[in-house]
């Protein structure tokens, strides 16, 4: 594997492109990255999203990360914590550590808000970034309540039949 976070020659870059074009997902998510920070390219936001998006479709977990933040941070795309969160979930599911901690960082004081404040949600319930992280947060404990579902009714004990 290709170190991507080291200074790129114009030709390494081209051929990086054009793996990433011939569908790498490997060589998406590392042009994703280069475009999100600026290395070896001009920092563009929407050519980060884009190869990240291609990477992601093949189920990339990095590329699924990255996007996370590109729609938590409203980098580039209008800020959204229920398609940030959709990210984050779906790259934890598929290993990456890294989104799962995003999601407790970007979620806990939300939680904590929830829980202890419901003043502060009625009287912040029609901000727009607050009504799409509680969206957010209802997608989250959706998701991990079918989790839990699931676990309880696979491990609970059939009947015998008589």
């Amino acid at each position: 594997m290709t170190n991507h976070s080291m200074p790129l020659t114009q030709v390494d870059l081209e051929e990086l492109r054009e793996k990433a074009d011939a569908g790498d997902a490997e060589a998406q998510s590392a042009i994703g990255d280069k475009f999100f920070y600026g290395r070896d390219v001009t920092q563009d936001f929407t050519k980060a999203r884009e190869y990240n998006e291609l990477a992601a479709a093949q189920n990339h977990p990095k590329a699924c990360c990255r996007l996370g933040y590109i729609h938590s941070n409203g980098q580039g795309v209008p800020r959204d914590f229920a398609k940030a969160a959709g990210w984050f979930i779906k790259s934890a599911e598929l290993g990456h550590k890294e989104a799962a901690v995003r999601l407790d960082v970007m979620f806990l004081p939300t939680l904590e808000e929830v829980s202890g404040r419901m003043k502060v949600f009625s009287l912040a319930s029609n901000e727009p970034a607050y009504v799409n992280k509680m969206k957010a947060l209802a997608l989250i404990l959706t998701h991990y309540a079918e989790r839990a579902e699931k676990a309880q009714s696979s491990s609970s004990p059939t009947a015998d039949p008589a």
